[in-house]
C-alpha cells in the first residue's frame, strides 16, 4: 500500500479490524514498527513523498482498514480496505 504526501512530516500507518474499531498504530513517526507488527512479514518504505507499507504472506486476519495519516499523525486520514478472501495454498 502506498501513501502519498505533499507534507514535509512523516506519516503514520495504522490498522482497524473493522471500521468501528479504534485504529492500532502500525508504526510512530520515525518510520519504526510498534508491536504486534514487528515481525518479517510488515515492512515500511518511505522516499521525500511516499510511504509504503507491505504486508507479505497475507492471511484472512490481515482483512481490516488501513490508514495513513500524513504530518505525524496530525493530518487528514486516508483510508483503505483490504480483503483476503482465503488463506495460501
Amino acid at each position: 500500500m502506498r501513501c502519498f504526501t505533499t507534507n514535509t512530516t512523516s506519516a503514520i500507518w495504522s490498522y482497524r479490524q473493522t471500521p468501528n474499531d479504534r485504529p492500532d498504530d502500525i508504526c510512530n513517526v520515525r518510520g519504526q514498527l510498534m508491536n504486534g507488527y514487528r515481525n518479517p512479514r510488515y515492512s515500511l518504505t518511505n522516499t521525500a513523498s511516499e510511504y509504503h507499507l507491505t504486508i507479505d504472506e497475507l492471511t484472512t486476519s490481515d482483512s481490516g482498514n488501513y490508514i495513513c495519516t500524513d504530518n505525524d499523525g496530525y493530518g487528514k486520514p486516508y483510508e483503505t480496505r483490504l480483503v483476503v478472501l482465503s488463506k495460501k495454498l
